[in-house]
């Protein structure tokens, strides 16, 4: 004791993260006040922020975003339910901002880290995630369509991490990610088997199947169509957000006639919009040269043009399907793929 003050170091400091838009400069300002001032009065303040500068902060950045998740959190009700969906839409609406510098640390990570590093971080990140995707814990009646919200959320996330990695050539991350399975607590998801494979990240959303119905929208996919939507402020493309969802489905593919199963698909729900394209996906325009096929055949875990030969055999014998449910078939394989013409070239 020093005149009558508890020394700090008896005290462990209140912890505050905090996330905002960045809406403006002035805004911007009053927030760095802000942190200043609660630092000054002894508070241990993590900025939501788009610089970080080492590994362990990235890692902590991801961990503290994952708990920000809560804050997001909608749930059903017998007075809600008929009109859930706009909740979830304004939800959704409330994330982009967080979404926004979520894909600039994936930017970042993608751009400096070496393979093991950025998978690791990006690996645990959406494990992190994955617990929000089932109801929480607790007394309350459950709804089908509590978290579909986060359902969306971390599937765009997805779609926009693969798209990165895809636009830096960083194939070795993308099989990383795909080859791994991700851990859930069993009491969390019910299932057996507590590992997941990547294809967790996608699920159909009745709620907004509902939504479609409810407004007369019409839409083949309204989920495709706000993925779309929310591309204005991303610095993804149309064309590079349909080629990360196909190379998705691909993978869930292989896997599926290597394990002979249907369990563990992707459904490439973006591509109701293939029109976006008139020539086949870039990734196999470019596999017209047999070593970029080789080197970026490592997302898929094959290694030659004979392996995408057997895939397309596969569906046009009826041994596997490219869509179901209310996708319907939405292309010809072997013409995204460009088949005939893939290593073709040195």
């Amino acid at each position: 004791m020093n005149n009558g003050q508890i020394p700090n170091s008896s005290i462990e400091k209140p912890k505050l993260f905090i996330s905002y838009s960045w809406t403006n400069t002035e805004h911007q300002q009053w927030i760095s006040d802000l942190v200043e001032r609660l630092v000054q009065d002894g508070v241990d303040v993590k900025l939501d922020t788009c610089h970080l500068n080492t590994k362990g902060e990235v890692e902590e950045y991801f961990s503290a975003v994952a708990k920000h998740f809560e804050s997001f959190r909608i749930a059903c009700s017998d007075e809600t339910k008929d009109t859930f969906d706009d909740f979830f839409i304004k939800s959704i609406e409330a994330f982009l901002p967080t979404r926004n510098k979520i894909t600039t640390i994936f930017s970042q990570v993608s751009r400096y880290l070496d393979s093991d590093d950025a998978s690791r971080l990006l690996r645990n990140f959406f494990e992190e995630l994955i617990p929000y995707m089932y109801p929480p814990q607790s007394g309350h009646r459950q709804y089908r369509w509590d978290c579909d919200n986060y359902k969306f959320i971390i599937h765009e996330l997805f779609l926009h991490l693969i798209a990165d990695l895809l636009k830096k050539e960083r194939f070795e991350v993308i099989a990383s990610l795909l080859g791994s399975h991700y851990y859930v607590e069993r009491s969390i998801s019910q299932s057996i088997n507590p590992m997941f494979p990547f294809t967790a990240f996608w699920n159909n959303l009745e709620s907004l199947e509902h939504r479609n119905k409810r407004l007369g929208l019409g839409m083949k996919s309204l989920q495709t169509d706000l993925l779309m939507q929310r591309l204005a402020k991303s610095s993804v493309t149309k064309k590079q957000l349909i080629q990360s969802d196909f190379v998705l489905f691909l993978r869930g593919a292989f896997d599926s006639l290597a394990n002979k199963t249907s369990y563990g698909r992707w459904y490439p729900v973006t591509l109701v919009y293939k029109e976006a394209y008139s020539d086949p996906i870039e990734i196999f325009a470019r596999s017209q040269s047999k070593r970029y096929l080789e080197k970026m055949s490592v997302m898929f875990g094959v290694k030659t043009k004979e392996d995408f030969d057997a895939l397309c055999s596969a569906f046009n014998g009826g041994k596997m399907r490219i869509l179901g449910g209310n996708f319907g078939p939405l292309f010809d394989l072997k013409e995204i793929l460009g088949i005939d013409r893939l290593s073709t070239l040195p």
